[in-house]
């Protein structure tokens, strides 16, 4: 059993337990595979996958974090301060505090502004950077849970209701409602597509154009698969999946953009894996709350640096480090190894 499974994957699982009909609906064509094709992890103790550069003292604790970071801010998601801090990252200081809504969510950046999900209130924040205020608080229909940005666009899943939510950055207004199969959670954008991840193991590929699902990733519904995570570039797009609702093991899967095919092989991943992925050129990283972060080479995706620490609630990549909150208070700034 996974002991630390993370707040907000928890919270939409619940949702959709609750309300979202367990059948898919959809006639968007699928592809998919068994998860049965595993690589064992590296018999060898992986090498560092960096080193603490900073150690920020954040001035508000949470067990939950989101994060989006450039190389002029760092915006910390404190989820349960219900606040987003600012970071310098020339400098490692916290320059600013701005309230925000109730609940779990991301936080982005999109059209000059930072935009901040409020699953409890069923709101998003919209910040000023300029400013560091909140300009804007947008009201939708309950329940929502993650947000994601493209160009000229933000996107909010809601995953009881089935539908992703299109909306303008300029009017603040929605432009596109999208139904979906089942469940959509966490979602990432890259290749020109929206990645939408499943909480019954599907992934989707949203076309911006048309706002439409041209393509469902089936990765092992039939076998208990919950999609938790999900980071999508250029020319790869890498998913995190739990084995099945009793946690008992995570996998990680590949997608090709291009071809727009699912990788053919599940490569299997350290038990306790809290849920998200951040992915660069470089690799992929995700972090277990008791053994700390595990780099994943993109070639082999194979595991090939750990960082050992305890806690933990939150990851991100940004301005050449990789971000990791603390339950303590901490946020530590990580310099990968090269």
């Amino acid at each position: 059993m996974r002991r630390h499974v993370h707040i907000r994957w928890v919270a939409l699982l619940a949702c959709a337990l609750l309300f979202a009909a367990c059948g898919s609906t959809s006639s968007v064509a699928g592809v998919g595979h068994s998860p049965t094709a595993t690589l064992a992890p590296p018999t060898a103790a992986p090498s560092s996958a960096g080193s603490v550069s900073a150690t920020i003292s954040l001035p508000a604790k949470s067990k939950l974090y989101s994060m989006a970071v450039t190389a002029t801010s760092a915006w910390i998601h404190v989820v349960d301060a219900a606040r987003v801090l600012r970071i310098d990252p020339k400098t490692n200081q916290v320059v600013a505090s701005i309230p925000v809504g109730q609940g779990t969510g991301e936080v982005a950046l999109e059209g000059g502004f930072v935009w901040v999900m409020n699953h409890i209130d069923s709101t998003i924040s919209k910040i000023d950077p300029q400013t560091n205020k909140v300009v804007a608080t947008i009201s939708l229909p309950p329940p929502n849970g993650h947000l994601a940005v493209s160009p000229g666009a933000v996107w909010v899943s809601s995953l009881s209701g089935n539908v992703v939510r299109r909306l303008d950055p300029r009017t603040n207004h929605v432009v596109a409602t999208i139904a979906m199969p089942n469940g959509p959670a966490g979602m990432s954008f890259g290749a020109g597509s929206l990645w939408v991840c499943g909480w019954n193991g599907a992934v989707w590929r949203v076309d911006p154009a048309t706002n439409q699902a041209t393509k469902q990733f089936d990765i092992g519904a039939v076998y208990g698969l919950l999609c938790a995570g999900i980071a999508a570039l250029e020319d790869t797009v890498w998913v995190e999946v739990f084995l099945g609702q009793n946690d008992t093991g995570s996998v990680l899967e590949r997608i090709d953009p291009a071809a727009n095919t699912l990788g053919t092989q599940s490569f299997t991943m350290p038990d306790n894996l809290n849920e998200g992925v951040v992915a660069d050129a470089h690799g992929g990283w995700v972090y277990d709350p008791e053994h700390g972060l595990y780099h994943i080479d993109p070639q082999t995706n194979q595991v090939v640096g750990q960082l050992l620490m305890t806690g933990g609630g939150g990851l991100a990549l940004g301005d050449g480090s990789v971000w990791f909150p603390t339950s303590d208070g901490k946020l530590l700034r990580i310099t990968p190894a090269s």
